[in-house]
């Protein structure tokens, strides 16, 4: 007996490839090539998307992966998956590596794992990857909740600006989302807020009237990473400088650079907002920012340009998933701080 797993549109083209587990495949062993191969696809993936040109150093190493995952499939009794990452092989290794066939065979390969894992999930009770994958969500899925922060924040501060999301179908933590959300919140409203100018200053600066913030999410080498942009005025570095000798932080006339000026936002109460807003000006947030996500295991790094804009690096270890702990303190969309 044969148990068929097809395509989302139930057609099978030599880009769609419908699954079949015979009766010999050996239950034990799986649910543990389900688990190897989240491993070898992460590194494929990384190298794919590392650039669309492969130098033959790099083309050895996806060679290598491609040969391991296909034997793998091949001992899984899976070979319909074994046959699509072969040619992939074969591609390689007849120079014919264009960057588009070869992200669009991924992209069927990757399915075709997705739903022989999903096949699984009720029949295998030892399948820890099912268990896993049933806490993953889409990025996705808090995307319009965000744009919806970036849309009411300018129009209370009059500002026009757009939001462009990169990678909202990269799959987290379901738990480690809900963590993250309403750091995001707060680093998109102080984008608007202290980021971009008003459209005037942005006229004056020949930018255009809308001002644009990205957020861009991707899997790096060990690490989910989440980049921050936007093309406002960037950090106010004297007004920082001011605000730290006042608070003694700082000795007056002290040599410090950009880089550690830009640190101070992180500094509990300090803002060089003028007066109270209901956006700004509370000296309050963005050390809840990072003390929520130094408890995931992560950090934060930002970088900013006068007149150019400022960039949030926010970098988290993809095993967070296993270590995640109820926050000492919650972020709620009331606090917003400095920039």
């Amino acid at each position: 007996m044969t148990r068929e797993i097809p395509c989302d549109d139930g057609a099978v083209t030599d880009l769609r490839l419908s699954l079949s587990v015979q009766d010999e495949t050996d239950e034990a062993i799986l649910p543990i090539f389900l688990q190897e191969s989240g491993e070898l696809c992460r590194d494929i993936g990384d190298v794919l998307r590392d650039g669309t040109n492969y130098p033959d150093d790099e083309q050895a190493r996806l060679r290598r992966l491609l040969h391991t995952l296909k034997g793998s499939a091949d001992m899984a009794g899976v070979p319909d998956i074994g046959e699509r990452v072969h040619d992939m092989e074969s591609m390689l290794s007849h120079g014919a590596a264009d960057a588009g066939v070869l992200h669009a065979a991924w992209a069927e390969v990757v399915g075709a794992l997705g739903q022989l894992s999903a096949a699984q999930c009720g029949e295998i009770s030892a399948a820890k990857p099912c268990a896993a994958r049933s806490r993953m969500v889409p990025f996705a899925s808090i995307s319009a909740r965000l744009q919806r922060v970036v849309r009411q924040t300018a129009k209370t501060l009059d500002k026009p600006a757009r939001l462009e999301l990169i990678g909202s179908a990269v799959e987290l933590d379901r738990i480690l989302l809900k963590k993250m959300t309403a750091p995001l919140e707060h680093l998109l409203r102080n984008a608007v807020a202290h980021g971009l100018e008003n459209e005037t200053a942005r006229a004056d600066a020949s930018k255009e009237p809308t001002g644009e913030i990205c957020l861009r999410l991707h899997r790096g080498r060990g690490e989910m990473v989440f980049e921050l942009r936007d093309d406002g005025a960037g950090l106010n570095y004297a007004g920082l400088r001011e605000k730290a000798e006042q608070r003694h932080l700082l000795e007056g006339g002290a040599a410090v650079s950009d880089a550690q000026l830009a640190q101070l936002i992180f500094v509990p109460g300090l803002s060089t907002a003028h007066g109270l807003g209901r956006v700004a000006g509370r000296g309050i947030g963005m050390d809840v920012v990072r003390s929520e996500i130094v408890a995931l295991g992560g950090r934060i790094e930002v970088t900013s340009q006068t007149g150019k804009g400022t960039r949030f690096s926010i970098h988290l270890p993809l095993e967070s998933d296993t270590k995640l702990a109820p926050p000492e303190s919650g972020m709620t969309p009331a606090l917003h701080g400095p920039a």
